[in-house]
């Protein structure tokens, strides 16, 4: 029997640093139980984790029939044959990793590797003025930012480029994404697929819906753009003087909340009573959020693929959307779009969405939308397993 390695080692270390909730790290722990829950029988399949994760990983996952979880120092501790395949869920785009994955290719030319590249956004980024504004020390001085991203990009462009030419197939999960990829000539074979949701998500019956607050989420995530969203509502607020609506954000630190406060970001007034914000949440407090909102404020700079526009479109609710790299083809017509880098386009869709016809409409949309997604979802996974010959 062939063995199929699948390395999740740097999407649970990346969970870390940047929050358990994020797509890529959802990407590959459900990728990772597809696969093992319908290639089990044909593959003896390794979930290769961090060091000491393998417990608490294989609980998680629930993989025990099929899979054993190991941890390695290195690729080239991995014994494979010719016909086995390695997979990387969620490319780590650094040269180590590169040189690494060229070292095993070397030692074992038989075995297929596939990998998982979810976004070219180290391309992307733009000079920004509030972007080191929620961050302390060097970090604060965005124009410092911005050259540290720039120079971690070339280091990106050069590790993709080594590792599209060292695999036989690679995916990604928006189109928008694979015609960033284009971009690396040496790739053999490129092609994409919808991304679902790892968690269960479903409608507690005793959850009240449509509250009236707006939902933001990964609030302290620079390319985010929590800044600019809540500026705009509170330039919403103080032009439609509309004391009744509210602003929920969560993944924020604490100590990011403590300087929206004394930095006086926005109206004391207007946050005091208005805005709530906090740190990360568990799956049922982020689906209680998603349901009860009256809509998703999501404005990102830049996505691969946008789960958070997945995660509000299953509980059936119109959104705020930059319009985007990704953005626009996973919601398309259950959104507003607006420009991410203009406040006052954000207060605009705000507006919009919050007339009731406006909302009505969009709203009439998400509950198709959601029907056409899961079928999408459905498809994709069949025609993804079926990769794995």
């Amino acid at each position: 029997m062939k063995n199929l390695f699948i390395d999740a080692r740097f999407s649970f270390e990346v969970s870390k640093s940047s929050g358990a909730f994020n797509g890529g790290n959802n990407y590959t722990k459900r990728i990772s139980k597809l696969l093992i829950c319908n290639k089990g029988e044909k593959f003896n399949i390794f979930l290769i984790c961090p060091k000491g994760l393998e417990n608490d990983i294989s609980e998680m996952l629930d993989i025990g029939k099929y899979a054993k979880c190991i941890s390695i120092n290195t690729l080239t501790d991995l014994k494979s044959c010719a016909g086995d395949i390695l997979f990387i869920p969620q490319v780590d785009d650094s040269f180590k990793y590169a040189k690494e994955m060229k070292d095993f290719k070397l030692n074992n030319p038989a075995t297929l590797i596939f990998c998982t590249i979810h976004d070219c956004r180290y391309n992307e980024h733009t000079l920004d003025k509030y972007d080191g504004l929620l961050k302390e020390g060097i970090k604060s001085n965005y124009m410092l930012l911005w050259l540290g991203r720039r120079l971690h990009s070339i280091e990106c462009n050069f590790a993709i480029n080594m590792i599209v030419t060292l695999a036989d197939k690679v995916f990604t999960d928006s189109s928008y994404s694979m015609n960033c990829l284009n971009k690396y000539k040496n790739i053999k074979y490129v092609i994409s697929y919808y991304q679902g949701v790892f968690r269960n998500t479903i409608l507690p019956q005793d959850y009240s819906l449509d509250k009236n607050y707006i939902f933001f989420v990964s609030a302290g995530r620079p390319e985010k753009n929590f800044v600019r969203a809540i500026k705009a509502f509170e330039q919403y607020v103080i032009a439609s003087n509309n004391s009744s609506i509210k602003f929920v954000a969560t993944g924020l630190s604490c100590e990011q909340i403590k300087m929206i406060k004394e930095r006086k970001i926005i109206n004391s007034t207007i946050l005091n009573n208005q805005v709530l914000l906090m740190g990360y949440v568990d799956d049922v407090e982020l689906d209680r959020f998603y349901s009860e909102c009256k809509f998703l404020l999501f404005i990102s700079k830049s996505e691969g693929f946008g789960l958070p526009i997945l995660e509000a479109l299953l509980h059936e609710k119109p959104m705020v959307l930059s319009r985007t790299s990704s953005i626009p083809e996973v919601a398309m017509g259950s959104a507003v779009y607006v420009d991410s880098l203009s406040i006052e386009s954000i207060t605009r869709g705000i507006d919009f969405l919050l007339d009731e016809s406006n909302y009505a409409n969009k709203k009439e949309y998400a509950i198709r939308k959601k029907k056409i997604a899961l079928e999408q979802i459905n498809l994709d996974d069949k025609a993804f397993i079926n990769e794995f010959v």
